[in-house]
């Protein structure tokens, strides 16, 4: 391994020999790789493409080794904040949002220090509250989009008060949903007319995806038809066509087929054959979040928001509910083990969901009772700063009727910042049940009133006591480790407790959880080597998995592989992203997943590589050139982690294939 700041060797079989340096000194900077090769960055020159990277390599597997690098020197406030493409504040579909001028992300609002007076006996004012959400009236209220062809293709028009024009298919954001004692406005329906928003023949385009891959499910199983496609094969799209799905490989005109909607992720482009032939025809195009209001109708939403937690606390929500026999309907951003699926249309009167904040998405939701496990910056290409962030999830917690709950996770800064947006105040006042509460603030610190107490570490994961109000609830065990699936359990415990559940329902869920697809999820082992993959894209998911890979797997050495997800993410977070690494004890860096950004995948890459301090690092060219570079590095009584948003996790599947690993790699 090469040794020294400045000695940082090319990538063998990227066509120089070896020893020929590589692309820029140890001085440069993440943030600069990317300005310089990501195009319209202010300090950007010309640009490069993705380029070719051959599969196979020679020698030390396509692998760079990075020697000590130079210190990160990070801005002032401890954040190095990456340049944005100019002109593009938000992402796709971010626009039609305005950001709105927030107090900085994380920092502790007047609705914190008043839920910090009252858990201290002080008391909160009954006058404490949010500005209540608009009312909608008949037809389509505000919010809603008319969609329709024109002329010209699609168009879209604000809706108006009134009924449904003649040839005109509406989209609506979602209605207040049904409360018990109240009007029964229906989520993203028009009531009196007897017709279902979402027509009959769909199709979904990036159908793999995990959100759409579970919309899909749920409109199979209420009678459409559903037709999709995705740019490459993948285990869900395979899953799809055995349960009946038409499902493509790649995109083509034709494959639109006699759809009368085509509803596409937030990662397709506008020039997608399927979408220019859509809007060609006259068919609406439109995104997940803008059928949702009716994906959900008349259910009682429980959505679960948050930086990082979100998907595996909608999971454990979803399996309590189905414990408790609710049969609820339910649409998670990964399979859930134990019941093998991202998505379920139940018969019950509870739809939960996972409120994604990307692309705004969950500002189409009008949940009864709203979670948000974590707060912190990302998706900087959608979210300019972290108050405009901030203010996106200040509106999503409005949204809550004052009839509804807010379960907010206090441990966390950003959080805590959010309780005064909540409807109806934060004002719980002593002695009142948890079944009642309009604000349940969770966690595992001393702010929390429903608190994780007596924690311990187990061999597959975590028990603890719930409390509330400083009164025992009951003693739980959860199966999947780290203390952050310890605040998941307990934001479930809070939604199960507000809505109800019998408490030994809610145990046996918690005890049958093993967690979720790409959640810290073990691969396999071969020759005493431990494979474990993970979502983790964010610093702060990072840590907390390596925390929770030593916690499972004692005493091993722990091998990080990581994929960097967008230019824009690494460019914002590159100094956060070099520390949460270096908590594993040796890192292999991937070139950057573009998914819709354009950029140099392998500078950029190779930048966050030289930031990896007092750590044994390696730069790979390609997945397969990592797997190689671990089968030969990786030794009896390790552990390998893949953390990776995009197909990173193929080095471990890889690597479990070349050690010989017997039976069963998922």
């Amino acid at each position: 391994m090469a040794q020294g700041g400045g000695d940082h060797r090319g990538p063998l079989g990227a066509g120089g020999p070896p020893g020929q340096a590589g692309t820029g000194g140890a001085h440069h900077r993440v943030h600069q790789q990317v300005a310089q090769t990501h195009p319209g960055f202010p300090e950007g020159g010309a640009h490069a493409g993705p380029g070719e990277h051959p599969e196979g390599v020679q020698g030390d597997g396509g692998c760079l080794h990075a020697g000590e690098p130079v210190p990160v020197s990070p801005l002032a406030d401890g954040r190095r904040r990456g340049p944005l493409v100019p002109g593009r504040e938000a992402g796709p579909g971010c626009g039609r949002h305005p950001h709105p001028s927030e107090p900085p992300l994380g920092r502790a609002s007047g609705g914190f220090q008043r839920l910090h007076r009252h858990l201290s006996g002080q008391g909160i004012p009954d006058q404490v509250r949010a500005a209540p959400a608009p009312a909608h009236g008949a037809g389509l209220g505000p919010g809603c989009w008319r969609v329709g062809a024109g002329e010209g293709g699609h168009r879209r028009e604000r809706g108006r008060p009134g009924g449904r024009a003649a040839g005109v298919w509406a989209v609506c954001g979602g209605f207040p949903g049904p409360h018990r004692g109240g009007p029964d406005h229906r989520q993203g329906r028009e009531l009196g007319d007897g017709q279902a928003v979402i027509p009959r023949r769909v199709h979904l385009v990036g159908i793999g995806g995990a959100g759409l891959s579970g919309i899909a499910r749920i409109l199979r199983a209420r009678g459409h038809e559903v037709s999709g496609s995705d740019q490459a094969d993948s285990s869900a799209l395979r899953e799809l066509e055995a349960e009946g799905v038409r499902v493509f490989r790649g995109h083509a005109a034709s494959q639109v087929g006699d759809a009368d909607l085509v509803l596409i992720s937030s990662a397709i482009p506008q020039d997608n054959p399927e979408v220019a032939e859509a809007r060609r025809r006259g068919v609406p195009v439109v995104k997940r979040s803008e059928v949702l209001g009716d994906l959900i109708g008349p259910r009682r939403t429980v959505a679960v928001a948050g930086t990082h937690g979100k998907t595996t606390t909608t999971a454990l929500i979803a399996l309590t509910l189905v414990e408790a026999g609710w049969d609820p309907s339910f649409l998670v951003g990964g399979v859930v083990r134990g019941l093998e699926t991202n998505a379920r249309a139940g018969q019950g009167e509870h739809f939960v969901i996972e409120a994604d904040e990307y692309d705004r998405m969950f500002l189409a939701l009008r949940p009864q009772v709203a979670v948000v496990t974590h707060l912190e910056w990302d998706h900087p290409d959608c979210y300019r700063s972290p108050e405009a962030m901030a203010g996106a999830f200040r509106e999503f917690v409005a949204r809550v009727p004052e009839e509804g709950c807010f379960v907010a996770c206090v441990d966390h800064e950003g959080v805590r910042g959010l309780l005064e947006a909540r409807a109806g105040g934060i004002a719980l006042g002593q002695g009142v049940p948890l079944r009642e509460a309009r604000t349940v603030p969770y966690g595992l610190g001393p702010l929390a009133a429903l608190r994780a107490e007596e924690v311990v570490a187990t061999e597959e994961g975590s028990q603890f006591t719930a409390s509330w109000m400083g009164e025992p609830v009951g003693r739980f065990e959860v199966h999947v480790p780290g203390r952050h699936n310890v605040a998941n359990a307990l934001a479930a415990v809070a939604v199960a407790g507000r809505l109800g559940v019998p408490w030994e329902a809610v145990r046996r869920a918690l005890a049958r959880f093993r967690g979720v697809a790409r959640r810290c999820e073990l691969l396999g082992v071969a020759q005493d080597v431990v494979v474990v993959d993970d979502y983790a894209h964010h610093p702060t998911e990072i840590t907390a998995t390596l925390e929770a890979v030593r916690q499972a797997y004692p005493g091993r050495k722990v091998w990080a592989v990581f994929q960097p997800h967008t230019f824009s993410r690494l460019a914002a977070l590159a100094a956060e992203f070099a520390v949460s690494l270096a908590g594993a004890d040796a890192v292999v860096v991937l070139p950057v997943f573009p998914a819709r950004e354009q950029g140099d995948p392998v500078a950029a890459a190779q930048g966050l590589a030289r930031e990896i301090r007092g750590r044994e690092v390696a730069f790979a060219l390609s997945v397969v050139a990592a797997s190689l570079y671990q089968k030969e590095r990786v030794r009896p009584g390790e552990a390998v982690v893949t953390l990776s948003a995009g197909d990173g996790n193929r080095v471990g599947r890889l690597l479990l294939a070349g050690l010989g690993a017997a039976g069963e790699v998922r």
